[in-house]
């Protein structure tokens, strides 16, 4: 991307997204699985997530051990076990895909960020957020949640479907009343 580009780009709206939040309902054991992004300390940490594709964390042991310096490192990203559980996670990921013209897939996160909740602000780096761009698909958002950076912020409605710049300060704010639930969609070009 361009360095004077907008942080966020409105990319379609309507996206069907009822299924995926009733199939999250239903699995609401799902949440918190997988920790790495929310550690203490971390600007996500007043989060949950859902990893829904990403690098193989079973198969990484197997190879690497415990040594976990080079999990985020250049790898191709598979479709975990939630995504069984959330196969219209997979739908709507594969048509972000189309829907931008990309070539493939990389990362698919949920994110759950409770009322009053905040994730802080942070540059986001490394391989994965190097060679991917990404796009925020709305899940369940009400209004007081919003997605921001020192240009603007997005206030989403459910269905909407953003790409967003995450090599710039971002933050996110849920003051509304409700758990802002989102999936980050990751493609690459």
């Amino acid at each position: 991307m361009i360095s004077n580009d907008p942080s966020f780009e409105l990319i379609a709206t309507g996206i069907q997204v009822a299924e995926l939040g009733s199939e999250i309902e239903a699995n609401n054991h799902l949440w918190g699985e997988q920790s790495a992004r929310v550690m203490p300390g971390s600007p996500h940490e007043g989060s949950t997530d859902i990893w829904v594709r990403f690098r193989d964390l079973d198969q990484f042991i197997d190879e690497h051990g415990s040594d976990m310096s080079a999990f985020c490192d250049e790898h191709e990203s598979v479709w975990l076990a939630p995504a069984l559980q959330l196969p219209a996670a997979k739908r709507i990921s594969d048509l972000v895909l189309k829907l931008v013209g990309g070539s493939s897939l990389g990362g698919v996160l949920l994110t759950k960020l409770e009322p009053g909740g905040r994730v802080l602000p942070h540059i986001d780096s490394g391989w994965h957020a190097d060679v991917h761009e990404k796009y925020y698909v709305a899940v369940k958002v009400r209004p007081g949640a919003r997605f921001c950076w020192e240009d603007g912020q997005i206030a989403a409605s459910d269905g909407d479907v953003w790409r967003f710049r995450n090599d710039r300060l971002h933050w996110v704010e849920n003051d509304s009343d409700e758990e802002r639930i989102a999936m980050i969609v990751c493609v690459k070009r």
